[in-house]
Protein backbone atom coordinates (compact mmCIF):
# COMPACT_ATOMS: atom_id res chain seq x y z
CA UNK A 1 0.00 0.00 0.00
CA UNK A 2 2.83 2.47 -0.73
CA UNK A 3 2.87 4.92 -3.77
CA UNK A 4 6.52 4.51 -3.77
CA UNK A 5 6.29 1.54 -5.82
CA UNK A 6 3.97 0.51 -8.98
CA UNK A 7 2.56 -2.28 -9.55
CA UNK A 8 3.25 -3.89 -12.57
CA UNK A 9 0.83 -6.49 -14.48
CA UNK A 10 1.67 -9.86 -15.03
CA UNK A 11 -0.39 -11.74 -17.73
CA UNK A 12 -0.37 -15.13 -18.67
CA UNK A 13 -1.94 -17.76 -20.71
CA UNK A 14 -4.53 -20.43 -19.30
CA UNK A 15 -5.36 -23.48 -20.88
CA UNK A 16 -8.20 -24.97 -19.11
CA UNK A 17 -7.95 -28.51 -20.56
CA UNK A 18 -4.75 -28.24 -19.12
CA UNK A 19 -5.84 -28.17 -15.61
CA UNK A 20 -9.30 -30.30 -15.74
CA UNK A 21 -8.90 -33.59 -13.64
CA UNK A 22 -11.41 -35.94 -15.84
CA UNK A 23 -13.92 -38.74 -14.68
CA UNK A 24 -12.38 -42.09 -14.30
CA UNK A 25 -13.46 -44.15 -17.17
CA UNK A 26 -16.85 -46.47 -17.24
CA UNK A 27 -17.89 -49.77 -17.08
CA UNK A 28 -14.74 -51.75 -17.16
CA UNK A 29 -14.66 -54.88 -18.32
CA UNK A 30 -11.96 -57.87 -18.19
CA UNK A 31 -13.91 -61.02 -20.20
CA UNK A 32 -12.54 -64.96 -20.40
CA UNK A 33 -10.07 -64.09 -22.96
CA UNK A 34 -8.64 -61.83 -21.01
CA UNK A 35 -9.43 -58.61 -23.37
CA UNK A 36 -10.18 -55.96 -20.72
CA UNK A 37 -12.68 -53.10 -22.07
CA UNK A 38 -13.80 -49.74 -20.49
CA UNK A 39 -15.93 -47.13 -21.98
CA UNK A 40 -15.34 -42.79 -21.67
CA UNK A 41 -17.15 -41.02 -18.52
CA UNK A 42 -20.47 -40.50 -19.34
CA UNK A 43 -20.26 -36.66 -20.46
CA UNK A 44 -17.45 -36.87 -22.68
CA UNK A 45 -17.80 -36.22 -26.11
CA UNK A 46 -14.32 -36.73 -27.08
CA UNK A 47 -12.67 -38.81 -29.04
CA UNK A 48 -11.11 -41.66 -27.28
CA UNK A 49 -7.95 -40.90 -29.80
CA UNK A 50 -7.06 -37.97 -27.68
CA UNK A 51 -6.42 -39.55 -24.61
CA UNK A 52 -3.59 -41.93 -22.92
CA UNK A 53 -4.97 -44.36 -20.04
CA UNK A 54 -2.92 -46.44 -17.62
CA UNK A 55 -4.10 -49.80 -16.19
CA UNK A 56 -3.06 -51.21 -13.00
CA UNK A 57 -2.67 -54.79 -12.83
CA UNK A 58 -2.17 -56.33 -9.22
CA UNK A 59 -1.35 -59.78 -8.65
CA UNK A 60 -3.67 -60.68 -5.92
CA UNK A 61 -1.66 -63.95 -5.12
CA UNK A 62 1.65 -62.11 -5.22
CA UNK A 63 0.95 -58.34 -4.31
CA UNK A 64 2.81 -56.59 -6.95
CA UNK A 65 1.72 -54.42 -9.13
CA UNK A 66 2.21 -53.19 -12.88
CA UNK A 67 1.20 -50.04 -14.93
CA UNK A 68 0.63 -50.28 -18.56
CA UNK A 69 0.47 -46.82 -20.40
CA UNK A 70 -2.35 -47.61 -23.52
CA UNK A 71 -2.57 -44.87 -25.71
CA UNK A 72 -5.56 -44.10 -28.29
CA UNK A 73 -7.80 -47.00 -27.50
CA UNK A 74 -10.17 -48.47 -25.10
CA UNK A 75 -9.39 -52.24 -24.90
CA UNK A 76 -6.57 -54.25 -23.95
CA UNK A 77 -5.81 -57.61 -24.42
CA UNK A 78 -3.23 -59.42 -21.73
CA UNK A 79 -0.67 -62.12 -23.29
CA UNK A 80 2.04 -61.68 -20.84
CA UNK A 81 0.00 -62.55 -17.45
CA UNK A 82 -0.46 -65.79 -15.75
CA UNK A 83 -3.96 -67.26 -15.38
CA UNK A 84 -3.43 -69.29 -12.96
CA UNK A 85 -2.65 -66.05 -10.58
CA UNK A 86 -5.81 -63.99 -9.70
CA UNK A 87 -5.44 -60.48 -10.55
CA UNK A 88 -7.60 -56.80 -10.00
CA UNK A 89 -7.96 -54.39 -12.82
CA UNK A 90 -8.50 -50.72 -12.82
CA UNK A 91 -7.71 -48.05 -15.28
CA UNK A 92 -7.97 -44.03 -15.01
CA UNK A 93 -7.03 -41.78 -18.34
CA UNK A 94 -5.95 -37.91 -19.00
CA UNK A 95 -6.04 -35.34 -22.19
CA UNK A 96 -2.77 -36.44 -23.92
CA UNK A 97 -2.73 -35.94 -27.52
CA UNK A 98 -4.99 -33.42 -28.48
CA UNK A 99 -4.29 -31.05 -25.62
CA UNK A 100 -2.36 -31.90 -22.86
CA UNK A 101 -3.35 -32.26 -19.27
CA UNK A 102 -1.28 -32.51 -16.17
CA UNK A 103 -3.29 -34.32 -14.55
CA UNK A 104 -4.92 -38.32 -14.15
CA UNK A 105 -8.21 -38.79 -13.20
CA UNK A 106 -9.58 -40.74 -10.47
CA UNK A 107 -8.84 -44.84 -10.64
CA UNK A 108 -12.24 -46.91 -11.81
CA UNK A 109 -13.41 -49.23 -10.01
CA UNK A 110 -11.69 -52.69 -10.44
CA UNK A 111 -12.42 -55.74 -12.21
CA UNK A 112 -11.23 -59.05 -11.30
CA UNK A 113 -9.21 -61.90 -13.79
CA UNK A 114 -9.75 -65.04 -11.78
CA UNK A 115 -7.64 -68.03 -11.44
CA UNK A 116 -8.15 -70.50 -14.12
CA UNK A 117 -6.85 -73.81 -13.08
CA UNK A 118 -4.88 -75.94 -15.59
CA UNK A 119 -4.24 -79.69 -15.54
CA UNK A 120 -0.54 -80.76 -15.62
CA UNK A 121 0.94 -84.14 -17.21
CA UNK A 122 0.69 -85.39 -13.86
CA UNK A 123 -2.40 -84.38 -12.31
CA UNK A 124 -3.94 -86.48 -15.95
CA UNK A 125 -1.78 -89.37 -15.49
CA UNK A 126 -3.16 -89.47 -12.21
CA UNK A 127 -7.12 -89.47 -12.78
CA UNK A 128 -6.66 -91.65 -15.83
CA UNK A 129 -4.88 -94.46 -13.57
CA UNK A 130 -7.54 -94.05 -10.96
CA UNK A 131 -10.47 -93.95 -13.63
CA UNK A 132 -8.54 -97.56 -14.69
CA UNK A 133 -8.20 -98.78 -11.34
CA UNK A 134 -11.92 -98.01 -10.69
CA UNK A 135 -13.62 -99.10 -13.82
CA UNK A 136 -11.81 -102.48 -13.32
CA UNK A 137 -12.54 -102.80 -9.82
CA UNK A 138 -16.80 -102.56 -10.91
CA UNK A 139 -16.07 -104.80 -14.15
CA UNK A 140 -14.35 -107.23 -11.76
CA UNK A 141 -17.56 -106.82 -8.89
CA UNK A 142 -19.95 -107.40 -11.93
CA UNK A 143 -18.59 -110.51 -13.48
CA UNK A 144 -18.23 -112.42 -9.86
CA UNK A 145 -21.88 -110.87 -9.38
CA UNK A 146 -23.26 -112.84 -12.67
CA UNK A 147 -20.71 -115.50 -12.59
CA UNK A 148 -19.54 -114.19 -16.24
CA UNK A 149 -16.05 -115.32 -14.91
CA UNK A 150 -17.09 -118.96 -14.31
CA UNK A 151 -18.75 -119.13 -17.44
CA UNK A 152 -16.23 -117.72 -19.34
CA UNK A 153 -13.31 -119.76 -17.77
CA UNK A 154 -14.84 -122.80 -17.27
CA UNK A 155 -12.30 -125.08 -15.23
CA UNK A 156 -10.97 -128.21 -16.91
CA UNK A 157 -12.23 -131.35 -16.08
CA UNK A 158 -10.12 -133.19 -13.38
CA UNK A 159 -11.12 -137.15 -14.71
CA UNK A 160 -9.62 -138.08 -11.07
CA UNK A 161 -13.00 -137.24 -9.56
CA UNK A 162 -14.68 -139.26 -11.66
CA UNK A 163 -12.96 -142.44 -11.95
CA UNK A 164 -11.44 -142.19 -8.43
CA UNK A 165 -10.88 -146.09 -7.93
CA UNK A 166 -8.98 -146.42 -11.10
CA UNK A 167 -6.69 -143.86 -10.08
CA UNK A 168 -6.22 -145.30 -6.47
CA UNK A 169 -6.07 -148.58 -8.14
CA UNK A 170 -3.34 -147.42 -10.72
CA UNK A 171 -1.95 -144.50 -8.89
CA UNK A 172 -2.18 -142.29 -12.04
CA UNK A 173 -0.29 -144.45 -14.45
CA UNK A 174 -1.89 -146.30 -17.02
CA UNK A 175 0.50 -147.61 -19.32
Amino acid sequence: SSNSTTVRPYYTQLDPFEWEIYNPPANLEVSQNLTVKWDMPPGYDSDPYCFAYELKVTDLDGGSAKLLRIDHVTEYVFVNINPTKRHSVKVRMKLAYCEESKFWSDWSNEDFIERIHLFNAYQMLLMLAIITAVTGLLLLFVFRRYKVLETVFKPIPDPEKKFKALFEEYNGDFQ
